[in-house]
């Protein structure tokens, strides 16, 4: 074209191409506001307290950043690693908390298997030792309860054995009052036996130190249930008493034969008749089979068996032994 056209055509394009450039440099500096913004709500979830809450807005924020266009080509580059600075320190926060949690968990879980041995270890214990151990099992119990969360898919197996572990203690010590109760009940025949044997005529010559063997054997036991010690010494200051051997056996026979119907068992042939009398005594009185606390009964009784006078080993064996499976 001619130089004079072209420049009022030169003046028109340039003017239109400043007009765009114009348009084009307002949104590229709006679109960096945009994402400037999108920086700072970056930089600020780094420090929320709720990562997941926080990763979870953050990913929002990766999402308006994609849709938001482009800034000016110079400053894009330096604009977007400020972004990924932003969401690399709140994904670097989520994977610290991680190992972390994961360390924690560790920590928890070898402080539970600890605790685990310990209550494991109890339950080879016995007698005192194990009754000492009560105190020693309820603390690890209270520790383990203190702990804090346990490695997922670990945590519910260790929980479940720690309980397992703890109720068999539970009963083995449970097992153990009522071994040692009944201990003392034993010791009240054992004693009542040694007395016995003082008191046989055929020992004569031995009585009195058959009767100290019985008084140390009295002497070594700590606690005595109410009335057990009283019923000893007076059998001891008592002696044979004024009642026959035959009485005697009688007696121990009809404890034998109430012990064996409170506990259901059967009575030997021999004495099958004097327990119907027993029995059809009873339905005449009135008393019948009424409900009763059947261990306090039988405990009962062996105050009663004790207070009996001696007779020969060969007819009290067998009957203390029948009394004793009635227990």
């Amino acid at each position: 074209m001619e130089r004079s056209q072209n420049q009022s055509v030169q003046k028109d394009f340039d003017r239109l191409l400043d007009l765009i450039r114009r348009q084009l440099n307002t949104n590229y500096q709006k679109n960096a506001e945009i994402k400037r913004g999108l920086i700072d709500q970056a930089l600020k979830l780094a420090d929320h307290e709720d990562n997941q809450k926080a990763i979870e807005a953050v990913k929002r924020l990766q999402a308006l950043w994609k849709a938001t266009g482009p800034a000016l080509r110079k400053e894009e580059p330096r604009l977007w690693r400020a972004f990924r600075a932003g969401c690399d320190a709140l994904f670097e926060k989520r994977q610290q908390q991680a190992e972390a949690l994961k360390a924690d968990l560790e920590v928890n879980k070898v402080a539970a298997l600890a605790l685990l041995d310990e209550v494991k270890g109890c339950l080879a214990l016995s007698g005192k030792a194990l009754l000492d151990a009560k105190a020693q099992v309820s603390t690890c119990q209270k520790t383990f309860q203190e702990l804090g969360a346990l490695p997922r898919g670990q945590g519910v197996r260790l929980e479940q054995e720690f309980r397992q572990s703890v109720a068999q203690f539970d009963r083995l010590v449970a097992q153990q009052l009522q071994a040692a109760k009944e201990q003392v009940w034993l010791d009240c025949l054992t004693a009542a036996d040694k007395i016995r044997l003082s008191q046989l005529p055929e020992h004569l010559g031995s009585a009195a130190s058959l009767e100290e063997a019985a008084r140390r054997f009295i002497s070594s036991i700590e606690h005595w249930p109410k009335n057990v010690l009283k019923t000893l010494e007076e059998k001891l200051l008592r002696g044979a008493g004024e009642t026959t051997p035959d009485e005697n056996e009688l007696a121990l026979k009809s404890l034998c034969i109430r012990a064996e119907i409170l506990s259901d068992r059967p009575t030997p042939e021999t004495d099958k008749a004097l327990r119907m009398q027993f029995q059809m005594s009873r339905l005449q009185q009135g008393l019948g089979q009424s409900a009763v606390d059947k261990q306090a009964a039988l405990d009962a009784m062996v105050l009663e068996w004790v207070a009996i006078g001696p007779v020969a080993t060969a007819i009290y064996q067998p009957l203390v032994e029948r009394f004793l499976k009635c227990r």
